[in-house]
């Protein structure tokens, strides 16, 4: 019931393979389709928090140890029909330990959700710290990588619309 392409199967996998590219063709000239690769986990009670697939990414340590460094996975977060919702998840090896870097779910997506100190830095054009977020110390820098206080702005600021100050503390408001 196993089959090894280029070995000899391995028997905890159905299918074992060894190799370095591989490649499927699909050949419609339809506009439409293309190539699919299904995985599909077909469970008599389907329910929440159910891992419908993963992907293992591993390689071997200075011990000669298999490690997974990183693992991207799908799973059911609501299974009830007409409301069904999904969960990707995409997870990283840190300092020995797996942590979820970026949880992606109906309506959110949270980066860090291990709250291990994982920043998020996005790179714009013009400038390589476009958007910053330290996480070890909770500042979100604009323009800085090194933000000073919670929000650190460097550049022009444009505002089209109320600030509103408050000082609940001193009971002023500017």
């Amino acid at each position: 019931d196993n089959v090894g392409i280029d070995r000899t199967p391995d028997s905890s996998h159905t299918l074992d393979a060894t190799g370095q590219n591989y490649r499927f063709t699909y050949t419609n000239s339809g506009s439409g389709v293309g190539p699919l690769l299904k995985f599909k986990r077909n469970s008599a009670s389907p329910a929440a928090d159910d891992l419908l697939t993963a992907f293992n990414f591993s390689g071997e340590n200075d011990a000669d140890e298999e490690v997974r460094y990183g693992r991207l996975e799908t799973s059911i977060v609501d299974a009830t029909d007409g409301s069904e919702d999904g969960r990707v998840e995409i997870l990283g090896m840190n300092a020995g330990t797996e942590r979820s870097l970026l949880k992606l779910e109906p309506l959110k997506a949270t980066f860090n959700d291990d709250q291990q100190g994982q920043d998020v830095h996005i790179k714009g054009n013009a400038t390589s710290n476009l958007f910053y977020v330290d996480a070890s110390t909770s500042k979100v820098g604009i323009g800085t990588d090194t933000p000073a206080d919670i929000l650190h702005v460097v550049g022009d600021v444009k505002i089209d619309g109320t600030i509103t100050f408050s000082d609940q503390a001193a009971g002023a408001g500017a």
